[in-house]
């Protein structure tokens, strides 16, 4: 499942505790129901949960712990209700939490809907469902497509999508070509899909992002707050949380701020609070900025609220090297002894002395996990701040000016007037380091290692970097319940780059996938021999053809260039489409006695319509028709095993 489900479930997990009653775990590792006061109600005798949604429960009988995947996994979930009474017998592979009177089931990896008495009202069909929202849920057919369905099962929003969220307000997020917009409950597009990302509704706003920047639109599509922050969450009471120079603050539906940015993390307001985290320490306040509760010292710091009298702009001439090696070095090197622990019922942070200093600055090493539904983050970082001081104005000029210098090294820097940005220089390009001026001090972040481990319900398992929707390819490895691996490149939630897929049986296929697709293994079919072809025209594309198959190492490679010569071909005004095709089968043919597998590579990549490219192929003689087919088979077979 998807990450838009993992709201509903922590959705449903903030309900059950609303009705005072909540998971436990005894010595036997068997779960069972708490009241509020800690009275047994219902008694430890499953081997997994969730929390109550609408006087229900799920509960499994006969999972247990994976040793694949780490991850409780197997058995059969039923419901009970809030005296403990069975509702439903356990026989379901996966049940999620009811909403709006339905609960998402899962039998044989295909999913659909019961009621409360345990009715199927949607036959398990679908590869994937969300949670009924509005009167509608959304679904994935077996073509990977989204589409939605009303609480009759019947389709409302036929699936031509790549990826789908629940309506709200009226409208619901889809996207296309990792592109997101909004839909009405006809089908209509209401607003263009054209963001990186989106959320739902709230408050009549919905937060949206282009281009790392996040802003806020109306359902007409207009920007009402324009994309300038660097996050932003939904509108609760009137007020959203949103980032801006590396900090969080409130701002209200006209884009002012109310509460300038100056926390390390913020939640939204509910009942008229909101949590917020500052200096490793979190705590709650009120809608004027003010802090609610105590004000304990933060375990992390050791600094006083008194004005700083010194005024020195002196930058320490160990500065840069100390900087770099901190830099240069990983966070299991930099974690010392242990200060402190923050704990709360979603996660916990964890801090150390850093094993390297920083002369001016008091640096801690921080561990944060968090659970978010079925996801849980791992965040590896190192924070740093100096004292308070009227000269650090200057100062942080000063470390702007000397930082710069490691642009010598290979880094990318980015910087405005109260903040510096060191990036990687490579070309999978993240942020390694960040600084920023505010209110006379200067806070320093080295971001070491960010990563997510999500647990799907059927005991798959996702672990690596988050795999957002903004178009770039991030790392990961995929593990299903029965064995089968995937690690390497993923695209949103498709397997596209390089990658090696590991079947359980010992079939390996590594080499380049395309949307969740194995495209080839360049390692055993490649051609690395040198290999010429001549001109048989003076015509540009064919000079321009020939010079990149000759240059050309690898079968690959060569592919590439008859999958260019395709786009050239086709685009060619003077030519008739009988004149494309017959030179395009010409040149397959001449390619074909002397690589073959340039020739599988080439059509797969050809910069032509898929139309163009099968009247190409349906022309070819029986002997080369028949080595494309029987290659196409063998890079998709073991995939589509485990899709």
């Amino acid at each position: 499942m998807k990450q838009l489900i993992l709201c509903f479930l922590l959705i449903a997990g903030f309900t059950a505790q609303a009705q005072n009653l909540t998971p436990f775990q005894d010595t036997n590792k068997k779960y069972g129901f708490k009241d509020a006061k800690g009275n047994i109600v219902v008694q430890p005798k499953y081997d997994d949960v969730y929390g109550f949604s609408e006087g229900f429960a799920s509960v499994n009988i006969g999972a247990k712990l994976s040793s694949v995947t780490k991850a409780m996994t197997g058995g059969k979930w039923g419901f009970i209700n809030k005296t403990g009474k069975v509702i439903v017998e356990p026989k379901y592979d996966a049940a999620w939490s009811f909403s709006e009177g339905l609960a998402a089931v899962s039998q044989n990896y295909k999913f659909g809907f019961i009621d409360k008495t345990g009715k199927e009202i949607v036959k398990p069909q679908y590869n994937e469902v969300g949670n009924f929202s509005e009167g509608m849920a959304y679904m994935r057919n077996e073509d990977d497509l989204y589409g939605y369905i009303d609480k009759t099962g019947k389709v409302v929003v036929e699936p031509k999508y790549d990826n789908a969220g629940p309506f709200s307000e009226g409208l619901a997020a889809v996207s296309q070509n990792y592109k997101w917009g909004f839909i009405d409950k006809t089908g209509k597009v209401v607003i263009e899909i054209q963001y990186g990302g989106i959320s739902g509704f709230r408050e009549g706003l919905a937060p949206v992002s282009l281009n790392g920047k996040h802003g806020y639109i109306d359902k007409t599509g207009k920007a009402v707050i324009p994309l300038q922050y660097e996050g932003g969450d939904y509108f609760f009471d009137g007020m959203a949380a949103v980032r801006k120079n590396g900090k969080w603050g409130f701002i209200n539906k006209t884009g002012k701020f109310i509460i300038e940015p100056q926390y390390d993390f913020a939640h939204g307001f509910k009942d008229g609070k909101a949590k917020v985290k500052l200096n490793g320490r979190e705590f709650f306040i009120d809608k004027t900025g003010k802090e609610i509760g105590s004000n304990p010292q933060s375990a992390t710091t050791n600094t006083n609220n008194k004005p700083a009298t010194a005024t020195s702009t002196t930058l320490s001439p160990n500065f840069y090297n100390q900087f770099k090696a901190i830099l240069n070095t990983n966070w299991e090197s930099l974690k010392g002894k242990g200060l402190d622990v923050d704990r709360d019922n979603l996660g916990f942070t964890e801090y150390y002395q850093s094993k390297k200093d920083l002369d001016g600055f008091e640096l801690t090493v921080e561990y944060e996990e968090n659970k978010s539904g079925n996801t849980t983050s791992f965040d590896k970082h190192v924070f740093g701040e100096n004292k308070p001081n009227p000269g650090n104005t200057q100062l942080f000029g000063k470390i702007k000016t000397e930082l710069s210098k490691l642009k010598n090294d290979g880094f990318k820097l980015e910087s405005d007037k109260n903040s510096l940005y060191i990036l990687s220089g490579q070309q999978e390009e993240k942020v390694l380091s960040e600084l920023f001026w505010d209110e006379n001090r200067i806070f320093i972040n080295f971001y070491k290692s960010y990563s997510v481990k999500t647990v799907f319900s059927n005991g798959d398992v996702y672990e690596g970097d988050y795999r957002g929707t903004t178009g770039k390819t991030v790392k990961g490895k995929y593990t299903w319940a029965n064995g089968d691996v995937y690690e390497g490149d993923f695209l949103g939630d498709k397997f596209n780059g390089k990658g090696k897929l590991t079947l359980k049986d010992g079939r390996v296929y590594e080499g380049d996938f395309k949307d969740g697709k194995f495209m080839g293994n360049a390692n055993s079919n490649t051609n690395t021999n040198t290999i010429t072809i001549t001109a048989t025209s003076s015509d540009p594309m064919e000079k321009k053809f020939v010079t990149a198959f000759n240059a050309a190492t690898n079968s690959e490679s060569r592919g590439k260039a008859l999958g260019v010569l395709f786009g050239d071909v086709y685009k060619n005004a003077s030519l008739s489409n009988e004149q494309k095709k017959s030179y395009m089968v010409r040149k397959v043919g001449e390619v074909y006695a002397i690589d073959k597998e340039a020739v599988f590579k080439g059509l797969m990549g050809a910069d032509c319509s898929t139309q163009e490219m099968k009247e190409v192929f349906n022309s070819l003689p029986d002997d080369q028709k028949a080595f494309i087919q029987k290659r196409s088979q063998e890079v998709s077979s073991g995939f589509k095993q485990v899709h």
